[in-house]
């Protein structure tokens, strides 16, 4: 409930550009987790548990969004450890959201992308891949500051790499607000509530990466996949614009249909959540089919190769089975809510 809660406020600033009004329960909720995470900790048999990574997720987001970049990459890399510790024990598969991460973050590193010009109005899902593409956890949190997509005076690779890719970009908000070499000011919510989404989004692609589906439990999908859609449904009306914008739409929807595709229910209710997100972006997909035409697994290859460069075989192979998985399911095309929107309005 406390996780819960605590996020919640995020969503309440980011509608209001303010955290003032929920400050105070914020703030309970937030070191209520902590406490959680502490205690968790404190036991061997439950450091690792479920429980306690979703504790230590949330934080991490949490921080991302508020500012709080030391913390929340303190968070990450714990988290980073752990699954260092797992994978001594099993050499686990790489999931297909995990695939797809290091796939496009590996285009825009390289240059196989193309260059983020014609992407028409700040997403913050669009600008979050980018960030966590050129940063690993290792190198959080960076000590540059990306400031209306630019750094005065600095010539680094990741200076370079976002330059390359936001030169040309009308970019009227900052990433960071207050950044220095040696201090960071945290001001993302009540000044900058883009940035802020951006940063927790960024989070979510660091945790994914790391995670795949291991304790990426379907609440922690919830929140990934309404942020999400958010940016997937604000990009539809410029799909014909370029087929820049028309790649990494199609990538968006494919990333998230991944997400709700894969993710694991431990419960009917979680069950019915999946169900409904894999509605969601099957109809999303249906609409690239129609929009875009979009035929075959061939044709949306070949436009998501725009922004991604190659894909390897196994790769392919699971994008493909969701691009059928999405095109020939029976979903109702009628609504682009959210699930979440869905259960609050069915319960009343």
């Amino acid at each position: 409930m406390h996780m819960c809660l605590m996020l919640s406020a995020c969503q309440w600033a980011w509608v209001t550009g303010s955290m003032d009004e929920v400050r105070i329960p914020f703030l309970y909720h937030k070191a209520a987790t902590y406490q959680f995470a502490r205690e968790q900790l404190q036991s061997p048999e439950l450091a690792q548990s479920g429980d306690t990574m979703l504790a230590i997720s949330a934080l991490a987001l949490t921080e991302g969004a508020i500012g709080e970049l030391d913390a929340s990459s303190r968070h990450l890399k714990g988290i980073q450890s752990a699954v260092k510790e797992w994978n001594r024990v099993v050499d686990p598969v790489p999931t297909l959201p995990q695939r797809m991460l290091k796939m496009v973050g590996e285009g825009l590193r390289t240059g196989k992308a193309g260059q983020l010009v014609n992407v028409p109005e700040y997403q913050p899902t669009f600008m979050a891949l980018l960030f966590a593409s050129i940063w690993d956890i290792t190198a959080l949190p960076p000590r540059e500051a990306p400031r209306y997509g630019w750094w005065e005076d600095l010539e680094t690779p990741a200076a370079r790499l976002w330059q390359n890719h936001t030169r040309d970009l009308n970019l009227n908000y900052e990433i960071s607000r207050g950044f220095s070499a040696s201090q960071y000011v945290p001001r993302i919510l009540n000044g900058d509530p883009k940035s802020s989404r951006t940063s927790f989004i960024a989070t979510f692609f660091y945790l994914c990466s790391e995670l795949g589906d291991r304790y990426f439990d379907v609440t922690m999908i919830d929140w990934l996949l309404e942020q999400l859609i958010d940016d997937v449904n604000a990009g539809e009306e410029h799909l014909r614009m370029s087929e820049w914008t028309q790649s990494l739409w199609l990538f968006c929807v494919l990333f998230g249909a991944s997400i709700a595709f894969t993710g694991r229910a431990n419960n009917v209710i979680e069950e019915r959540q999946l169900s409904k997100w894999r509605g969601v972006y099957g109809d999303k997909m249906k609409l690239a089919s129609r929009e875009l035409g979009i035929k075959s697994w061939q044709s949306a290859r070949a436009m998501l190769a725009e922004v991604v460069g190659g894909i390897d075989g196994e790769l392919e192979k699971g994008l493909e089975e969701l691009w059928n998985e999405g095109i020939s399911g029976e979903t109702s095309g009628e609504s682009s809510a959210s699930p979440a929107v869905v259960e609050l309005s069915e319960s009343d």
